[in-house]
């Protein structure tokens, strides 16, 4: 899931839930 909306960041980019 590369380029959703990261809720930790707060940014929308290639993050993963940790």
């Amino acid at each position: 899931m590369a380029g959703h909306k990261d809720l930790i960041h707060g940014q929308v980019g290639t993050h993963f839930f940790h």
